[in-house]
C-alpha cells in the first residue's frame, strides 16, 4: 500500500495486487496497484507526486487503454513527472515469469 512508499522517486504501477507483489519481490521500493484497468483521479493525482511512474499494465488491450489514459493524465497535470511505459510480451504475467527478467524490464523499459 502507498503507506509503505519509502520515498517520491520512482513508483512502479500495475493492475492487480498480485502483480503487485511480484514488482515488489524484484527490489522496487514503491509498487501500486490499480485494482482494474480502471483509472480514478484520485490515483493520478497521487502518482504525479513522483519523480518518475513506470506504468507495467498487463500486455492486453485493456491494459494498454489505462496505459495511455495515465500517461496522458500525469502529463497532462505536470511536466515534472518523467513518464515509462513496460509492457510485457503478450502471454506473460508479472507474477509468473522470472523475477531478475521482471527486473531487467522494469529497469529497460518498452
Amino acid at each position: 500500500g502507498e503507506h509503505l512508499w519509502r520515498d517520491r522517486g520512482r513508483v512502479v504501477v500495475v493492475e492487480g495486487g498480485f502483480k503487485a507483489l511480484a514488482v515488489e519481490r524484484t527490489g522496487e521500493a514503491n509498487v501500486a496497484a490499480l485494482g482494474g484497468s480502471d483509472l480514478r483521479d484520485a490515483v493520478v493525482r497521487k502518482l504525479m507526486r513522483f519523480r518518475e511512474v513506470v506504468v507495467a499494465t498487463d500486455p492486453d488491450d485493456a491494459g494498454d487503454k489505462v496505459a495511455t489514459e495515465m500517461i496522458q493524465a500525469i502529463s497532462g497535470m505536470t511536466r515534472d513527472c518523467k513518464l515509462r511505459r513496460v509492457r510485457l510480451e503478450k502471454g506473460e504475467e508479472h507474477d509468473e515469469v522470472d523475477r531478475s527478467y521482471l527486473r531487467q524490464r522494469l529497469q529497460r523499459g518498452v
